[in-house]
């Protein structure tokens, strides 16, 4: 998916990976439920970077944490770790910039309509031993035709977690999220968990938004079953070729749906990943917005998706991630 265009929250081990990636998408034209003679598909095409502009780690003495000697025998290695006298603090602030198009397909309107849209906004990753690990986001975006550009909106996406390592290979996570669009706030709690499961398994999950299982046992090839709530929003040209006369000339197009996918990345070098999914589109929705009417909504069937991704990544500059895989937490 368009991580500008998404409704989700990005995978978490994102914040520490430091990327720039290019990417497409395809959906292929889905009949309306009831209207078998009316269509909608999209496809799309983006490129986004995440940017380290700001970041350290520190090591202070912390003397007291030598009472916890006698952990050990109970927790193993986390207890060696709470044993050492000090404690780690580091941040990372990163810049996160991205753009495309995107092209839908109405069998109902005369043409396809195409939109242009642009995100830009910071995230940060800080370690502090009384907090643990907690990760922000903060998103500004639009997405519109040209011929509504005079009138379009932005849009704000944001969130604040807490994540905790429970072991070596296992992290926990919780926050809520933020969505501002139409005029209407919309918060969202999240809670989730990255855990490894040997010998070649991890899974992932930030419920209400993604559940992924990953099977890796070669260094380069990665497989990932994923099921994602995902969807995109833009400014839509109302041609007046099938809403009544009296709604406005700019429409909001909202699409909705649960992406099921089964992916591949091939990793190409120390920095440098392809990834190609292919699933279904499920729960498939659009809907028509006139400022906070509703003017119509479908339902969609279910709809074949293809996705490509080129990721290049800074893993060198990032100074969280850095830290985080010297404890073999996997990212």
């Amino acid at each position: 998916m368009l991580q500008a265009q998404s409704l989700g929250i990005r995978e978490i081990h994102h914040f520490f990976r430091p990327h720039l990636t290019g990417l497409g998408e395809w959906q292929a034209e889905s009949s309306l439920k009831g209207l078998d003679s009316l269509s909608f598909g999209s496809n799309a095409l983006g490129l986004q970077a995440s940017i380290p502009i700001k970041g350290r780690v520190g090591f202070d003495l912390n003397l007291g944490k030598l009472k916890n000697i006698f952990k050990v025998a109970t927790k193993g290695l986390k207890g060696v770790f709470e044993t050492i006298p000090v404690d780690v603090t580091a941040y990372q602030i990163l810049w996160n910039v991205g753009g495309g198009v995107r092209n839908t397909s109405l069998s109902f309107d005369q043409d396809n309509h195409t939109a242009y849209y642009f995100t830009t906004g910071i995230e940060g990753v800080h370690i502090r031993p009384e907090l643990g690990i907690i990760f922000y986001n903060a998103h500004l975006s639009f997405s519109e035709e040209a011929a509504t550009f005079n009138q379009l909106k932005t849009r704000f996406t944001g969130f604040i977690g807490r994540a905790k390592l429970n072991k070596l290979a296992s992290m926990s996570y919780y926050g809520i999220a933020i969505h501002y669009r139409n005029n209407k706030v919309l918060p969202v709690p999240f809670a989730g968990t990255s855990i490894s499961l040997p010998p070649v398994f991890h899974l992932q999950l930030i419920l209400p938004y993604q559940a992924k299982l990953v099977y890796k046992k070669d260094k380069k090839i990665r497989v990932t079953l994923a099921a994602t709530m995902s969807g995109f929003e833009t400014g839509f040209e109302n041609q007046h070729f099938f809403f009544d006369e009296n709604v406005r000339d700019r429409l909001h197009l909202s699409a909705t749906y649960l992406q099921a996918t089964s992916t591949v990345q091939y990793k190409l070098s120390n920095k440098a990943r392809l990834k190609m999914e292919i699933g279904t589109l499920l729960n498939n929705n659009i809907t028509f917005w006139d400022g906070r009417q509703k003017v119509e909504s479908f339902d969609l069937k279910n709809a074949f998706f293809y996705g490509i991704r080129y990721e290049v990544g800074l893993s060198d500059k990032s100074l969280v991630g850095n830290l985080l895989r010297k404890l073999d937490v996997d990212l």
